[in-house]
C-alpha cells in the first residue's frame, strides 16, 4: 500500500497560498447599514484527465531521469487532477497582521452546522463537487480597515480520484475518495489519510492496504506517526521499509515535538502541539483588502485543483508533463492509479517486490481570493 509522505524540506510552504485582489468596498460590522457580505467558493482546473503512458524502463543509476525525480526513484511519477474536491473548514478570518489571534481581525460568522457551531469534529463542508458552493449570503461585514492577511482553521482536504480501487479486478475503474486531515478530529489525528469505502471512512494499513472503519479504535494508538528523519530513497531501494505506524500518515501534519526535528520543523511542531494539533494558519494576501463603511461586497475563494502550491511539485521541480494536486508512484507504469491492487495482478500495491513500496501524496491546491463591491 502506498504511504502518504511529503518531503519535509519543502513542506514549509504548507497548506495554501492565498492571492488577494484589493477590495474597494465593505461595511463595518454593527455600524452603518445597507451592506452585507457574501462569500462563494469555486473550483478551477480541468476535469480528471487520462495520462499518456510512455514505455520507459528503469535501470540502476538512472536516478537523474526527470520522469522519476520524486519519491521512490524506481517508479514513474504521475499526477492527477481530482474529479471533485471538498474542504472541511472551521473558521475564516480577515487579519490586519501576520497573527492568527489578531485583536483587530474579524472572524466571519457562517452560522451553525448541523445545529451547532462549527468545530474540528463538526466542520463546515465546502462541497465543490459541482464547481461552486455558496458559503455565506447576507452576512455582516468586517470592520472598516485594511486587511493584509487571512486566517483559516482547516480540518481536512478531500480528493475524488479516478483509478482502479479494486483489490482483485484490474479492469475495474471508479472514483475513490481520500481525505488528508490537517487537524486532529476525535480519534483521527492530524496527518491521517483515510479512504471512503462501504459507506464509511477507513484507516489504511500502509503495508497491506487493509481498510478498517475510522469508528473503530485507531490503529497504532495515540500519538503514533512517522519518526523524522525518514529516508525514503535508501529504505525503498534497499528493500521494503518497516513502517513505524499502522495507519497512513504524513510526516509534517503529524509532527510531534518528541521527534528529532530540524529547527524550523521543531517550531512548527511546537505550534501544532500548542494548538492541540488543530491547524490554524495566518497567510499573507497578495494585495490588501480594503473595507469601507456603508458598502457591500462579495468574496470569492477559488480552489485551483489542477495546480499545487507545494514547491516540490512546481516550477523546475514539477514532474515532467504532469499536472494536478495528487501524486503517485506508478509502479506498473500503466497510467492508472491502483493503490489496493497487488503488483502481481497489475496494480501498485506493495511495489514490485524488489524496489520497495511506492508513495502517494494528496497535495494542497492553489487558492485565490477576490473581493468585489456590489
Amino acid at each position: 500500500m502506498k504511504r502518504f509522505y511529503l518531503l519535509a524540506a519543502v513542506i514549509v510552504l504548507i497548506g495554501f497560498a492565498f492571492y488577494g485582489c484589493a477590495g474597494v468596498a465593505g461595511v463595518a460590522t454593527g455600524g452603518a447599514g445597507g451592506g452585507s457580505l457574501a462569500m462563494v467558493a469555486t473550483t478551477s482546473g480541468a476535469a480528471a484527465r487520462s495520462v499518456n503512458v510512455k514505455a520507459v524502463s528503469k535501470a540502476a543509476g538512472d536516478f537523474n531521469d526527470p520522469l522519476y525525480m520524486h519519491s521512490n526513484p524506481w517508479y514513474k511519477d504521475k499526477m492527477q487532477i481530482p474529479s471533485a474536491y471538498k474542504v472541511g473548514l472551521v473558521e475564516f478570518k480577515f487579519l490586519t497582521q501576520d497573527n492568527y489571534n489578531d485583536t483587530s481581525g474579524y472572524t466571519v460568522d457562517f452560522g451553525n452546522v448541523n445545529g451547532s457551531a462549527p468545530s474540528v469534529t463538526n466542520p463546515i463542508e465546502i462541497d465543490l463537487t459541482t464547481g461552486s458552493y455558496n458559503l455565506l449570503s447576507g452576512g455582516s461585514l468586517p470592520y472598516a480597515n485594511t486587511y493584509t492577511h487571512c486566517g483559516t482553521t482547516l480540518v481536512y482536504l478531500e480528493l475524488w480520484l479516478t483509478g482502479c480501487f479494486s483489490a482483485t479486478d484490474s479492469t475495474s475503474r471508479s472514483t475513490g475518495k481520500f481525505r488528508v486531515y490537517a487537524s486532529t478530529s476525535g480519534n483521527i489525528q492530524a496527518g491521517d489519510v483515510l479512504y471512503y469505502s462501504n459507506d464509511t471512512w477507513n484507516w489504511i494499513n500502509p503495508v497491506t492496504g487493509a481498510l478498517t472503519p475510522y469508528t473503530s479504535s485507531r490503529p497504532g494508538g495515540t500519538a503514533s506517526g512517522w519518526t523524522y528523519p525518514f529516508d525514503p530513497i535508501t529504505q525503498q531501494v534497499n528493500g521494503t521499509p518497516t513502517p513505524v505506524a499502522s495507519v497512513v500518515q504524513d510526516s509534517f501534519w503529524s509532527l510531534r515535538p518528541t521527534n528529532s526535528l530540524p529547527a524550523w520543523m521543531a517550531g512548527e511542531a511546537a505550534n501544532n502541539a500548542a494548538n492541540g494539533y488543530v491547524f490554524k494558519d495566518a497567510m499573507q494576501l497578495g494585495s490588501p483588502i480594503i473595507i469601507e463603511d456603508n458598502k457591500s461586497y462579495t468574496g470569492t475563494l477559488n480552489f485551483n485543483i489542477a495546480t499545487t502550491v507545494d514547491a516540490y511539485f512546481t516550477g523546475g521541480n514539477a514532474p515532467t508533463g504532469e499536472t494536478g494536486t495528487f501524486f503517485w508512484d506508478d509502479v506498473v507504469n500503466d497510467g492508472t492509479y491502483a493503490p489496493f491492487l497487488p503488483f502481481a495482478l497489475g496494480g501498485d500495491s506493495g511495489g514490485d517486490g524488489v524496489h520497495g513500496q511506492g508513495f502517494f501524496i494528496p497535495l494542497p491546491p492553489t487558492i485565490t481570493i477576490t473581493m468585489t463591491s456590489t
